[in-house]
């Protein structure tokens, strides 16, 4: 696919080994030490890859997965020292970047399988809601 995005993928998610470990971390980790700012500069860098991906137009529902892996680094980059552990364990650049790579090897089964992961979630979500409200409302 774009080895550019590759390279910068592996810049923000992977870059520096941890000695003795078989644990990676780069540029995102480094950068969410730094309160506020750090999570607002690394979703900035992150955000090149989402671009990228709107101008090689791959489906919007590729697009949503690439920005729930964003916002799921972003928000649990929020939280202190829990923030910075995810940063090292939750590479969304890296997921992003692949997922860009199975649309450009497979379109229909990459868009397939994010639709199927998409139903699950959703479905998941109505069913915890439901659950939530027959609670409230016994």
């Amino acid at each position: 696919m774009n080895k550019d995005l590759e390279k910068l993928a592996q810049l923000l998610d992977s870059q520096v080994k941890i000695p003795f470990v078989n644990m990676r971390f780069g540029l995102d980790a480094i950068l969410g030490l730094i309160p506020g700012v750090g999570d607002a500069v690394s979703t900035a860098l992150s955000s090149y890859i989402f671009v990228r991906a709107i101008e090689m137009k791959c489906p919007k529902v590729i697009l949503l997965r690439m920005l729930a892996n964003m916002g799921i680094d972003f928000f649990i980059g929020l939280i202190p020292f829990l923030g910075d552990i995810a940063d090292v364990i939750w590479k969304s650049n890296l997921k992003n970047v692949e997922l860009l790579n199975r649309y450009g090897k497979n379109p229909k089964e990459a868009t397939q399988s994010t639709w199927l992961l998409a139903a699950l979630i959703g479905g998941s979500v109505i069913g915890f809601n439901i659950w939530l409200l027959s609670l409230i409302f016994n």
